[in-house]
C-alpha cells in the first residue's frame, strides 16, 4: 500500500489509473503481473481510497456522457479565452508524435504533454485502416518530416503492434522507442534545472526502430 501511493504522488498533480499502478508494482517486482493479484489490489485501494487513506484514481473507460453547459452567457464568454491557444509546434521543422501501446498510458502522456501541444497516438492492439488513414493525412497535411516516439513494454506483441502501425501509416522520417519503465525517470528529468540531459535519442532511418539510450 505504502509503495502504490509513493507512485501515485509521484506522477502528481497528474493523475493515474489502477492499471499504471499495477504496471509499476509489478516492474519492480512488489506484486506478480496476474489477475487475481490486479483484482486484489483494485479491492484493496478501493478500500483505501473509501476511508481516505489514498489518493484518487481515473477511470478512462467510464464516464458521464452528458453535452457540456454553463449556467448562463456570461459563464459561457468568461470561459472562452481558456479555449483558445496558437500551435506550439508552428514553424519547427520536423512534426514529433508520441504513440502509446495502452489507453492508460495515452491518457498519462496526453497530461503530461498538453502544454506543449504534442499530438498523442493510441495504438493498443493493432489499429484500424481508418485510424491509420487520419494519422497519415494529418501528417501529410503539415508538409514536414514527422518523428514518431513509442512509449510501451516492448514485449512480442508489443513489437508486432509497433511494426503494424509503422507499416499502415507509412509517414515517419524517424522512430524512437522509449520502455514505459523508463518513462517516469524521464519525466523527473526533464523537471530539473539541468533538462534531460542524461538522455539522448539517435535518429533512425525512415521505417527503422531504435531504442533511447541513457
Amino acid at each position: 500500500m505504502a509503495r502504490a501511493r509513493e507512485i501515485v504522488d509521484g506522477y502528481a498533480p497528474i493523475k493515474v489509473t489502477l492499471r499504471q499502478v499495477m504496471y509499476r508494482l509489478a516492474a519492480e517486482g512488489v506484486l506478480p503481473h496476474t489477475p487475481p493479484m490486479y483484482r486484489r489490489l483494485s479491492s484493496q485501494l478501493a478500500q483505501a481510497r473509501r476511508e481516505g487513506r489514498f489518493p484518487d484514481l481515473i477511470d478512462t473507460v467510464r464516464e458521464v456522457h452528458v453535452p457540456p453547459a454553463r449556467p448562463d452567457a456570461d459563464a459561457f464568454v468568461a470561459a472562452m479565452p481558456a479555449w483558445f491557444r496558437l500551435d506550439r509546434t508552428t514553424g519547427q521543422k520536423h512534426a514529433l508524435y508520441v504513440a502509446a501501446e495502452k489507453d492508460t498510458l495515452g491518457q498519462h502522456l496526453t497530461g503530461w504533454l498538453e502544454f506543449a501541444g504534442i499530438p498523442v497516438l493510441v495504438v493498443c492492439g493493432f489499429s484500424s485502416l481508418s485510424y491509420a488513414d487520419v494519422v497519415r493525412h494529418r501528417v501529410a497535411h503539415e508538409q514536414r518530416g514527422a518523428c514518431l516516439l513509442v512509449v510501451g513494454d516492448f514485449d512480442c506483441s508489443g513489437e508486432d503492434i509497433e511494426r503494424d502501425w509503422v507499416e499502415r501509416t507509412g509517414c515517419w522520417s524517424s522512430v524512437t522507442q522509449v520502455k514505459r519503465d523508463e518513462l517516469h525517470r524521464m519525466q523527473h528529468s526533464a523537471r530539473r534545472p539541468e533538462g534531460c540531459s542524461g538522455w539522448s535519442a539517435r535518429r533512425t532511418p525512415k521505417g527503422a526502430v531504435e531504442s533511447i539510450k541513457l
